[in-house]
């Protein structure tokens, strides 16, 4: 009777023993709670968002903890189906934008009996042209010496710069300037550093012999006073035309040195008289240089765009120069089929009217997707870290990486066919105006 208990207590210890561990276990290798699919064409997955770390409510930590609850051994398709519900951006507000794009406008008739200056007969009046005032702030900090892709960081941003100011409109003028150029990056130097911004070219058309000679003479030196070289920005756009844009180009592969906030100074210059907008380049920048600088941006008003290459420092450029890129090239394709200065007034004006009834979006489509994408990396490289994910699914050959190539290959698609069909749109009701001033 006796042993018979004890082989009755062994075995109900042995039977709880064993329900804990398989408990235990259990607990790590458990099936992922159904959630909605994410998206398998590129419609659907503009819909996947926003997630519950998307924008603004990242936060890297939290992220990672959760992801450290997710179950081992996990799939392709298992930890895609995890992320994405995690980390999607909100495409649906841009897209909502875009089919919100209205090219057709109500214009009057020709204007007649105006002369070639535009001018009505009768009452003197004169139409004028859009234009843009643009001044562009390239860092010039010892830091700017440092090599990427092979060369200087300083030279790919000459020629992005560069590139980037030979493709602006007649209607622009730019200025040039520098910051951190003085002195050295060496402790007894800062004073002299911190205290050199200077426009070398000054607000005007864009000349290419001028401007050219301008950027070369850069050079990676001293400290970095980006607050003061944004501030000196707003008077140097006050020079040109009082009813131009005003926009800012802040190139910069570092944060305020000097003790200025430039996040304060981009504020007032946007919420000064001029409007002005400031959009900044990051290049080569840490992730907590990316969270500040894109601050900063928020501040003016404007965008922010990381990269790594002149390629993508001059791409950040264009698209930061939002739709009007995209219509001013219109602008130029279609120069030559206009036959007359009313027409070639009414199409300024037409164009004109349409940027301001239709904000640009490209700046934020690219913005959104970098952001995403950069996310969705380092959530798959924790799980690989974490050792989370089955042989074969991590790394930039595992089929992980291929689900998270396909989703970026077929959104930019999706946005890349959007922007052709509104440059038809536009083409198509320009052709329409051009006939409706011909009558």
């Amino acid at each position: 009777m006796f042993k018979r208990s004890i082989l009755f207590f062994l075995a109900v210890l042995l039977l709880n023993f064993t329900a804990a561990c398989s408990l235990q276990t259990g607990e790590k290798n458990k099936e992922i709670p159904p959630k909605k699919k994410a998206g398998t064409t590129a419609e659907e997955m503009l819909r996947d968002g926003p997630g519950k770390y998307a924008g603004d409510q990242y936060d890297s930590k939290k992220l990672q903890s959760e992801l450290s609850k997710l179950p081992n051994n996990l799939t392709a398709d298992q930890a895609y189906e995890a992320l994405i519900p995690l980390l999607a951006e909100d495409y649906m507000s841009i897209v909502k934008e875009l089919d919100q794009f209205n090219p057709e406008l109500e214009l009057l008739g020709p204007v007649k009996g105006s002369d070639s200056d535009g001018n009505k007969s009768g009452n003197g009046t004169k139409e004028k042209k859009q234009k843009t005032n643009i001044a562009i702030l390239v860092d010039s900090s010892g830091s700017m010496a440092g090599k990427v892709n092979g060369n200087t960081k300083m030279d790919e941003a000459k020629t992005a710069v560069k590139h980037f100011a030979s493709n602006l409109s007649e209607d622009t003028k730019v200025s040039l300037r520098v910051y951190g150029h003085k002195g050295s990056n060496k402790e007894k130097d800062k004073a002299v550093s911190c205290a050199s911004t200077e426009e070398i070219y000054s607000l005007k058309p864009y000349d290419p012999s001028s401007f050219d000679s301008a950027v070369s003479q850069l050079q990676p030196v001293g400290w970095t006073p980006l607050a003061a070289a944004i501030k000196q920005a707003g008077e140097d756009l006050k020079q040109g035309d009082p009813d131009a844009k005003k926009v800012v180009y802040v190139v910069s592969d570092g944060l305020e040195t000097c003790g200025g906030n430039p996040e304060q100074e981009a504020r007032a210059l946007h919420e000064s008289d001029i409007e002005a907008i400031v959009n900044i380049i990051g290049f080569d920048l840490d992730e907590e240089s990316k969270k500040v600088l894109e601050q900063v941006a928020k501040a003016g008003g404007g965008e922010f765009k990381a990269v790594e290459s002149s390629a993508e420092m001059e791409s950040g450029l264009e698209a930061l120069s939002d739709l009007g890129v995209l219509l001013e090239n219109l602008n130029r394709q279609t120069n030559n089929a206009l036959n007359s200065v009313q027409t070639q007034m009414r199409y300024d004006n037409y164009l004109r009217s349409v940027l301001s009834q239709n904000p640009g979006l490209p700046g934020k489509v690219y913005n959104i997707m970098e952001k995403e994408s950069e996310r969705l990396d380092a959530a798959a490289e924790f799980l690989e870290e974490n050792n989370q994910l089955a042989k074969g699914v991590g790394g930039y050959d595992g089929t992980l990486n291929d689900k998270l190539n396909k989703r970026r290959e077929l959104i930019s698609n999706y946005f890349s066919d959007r922007w052709d069909k509104e440059e038809e749109k536009v083409k198509e009701a320009f052709r329409k105006a051009e006939e409706a001033i011909k009558e």
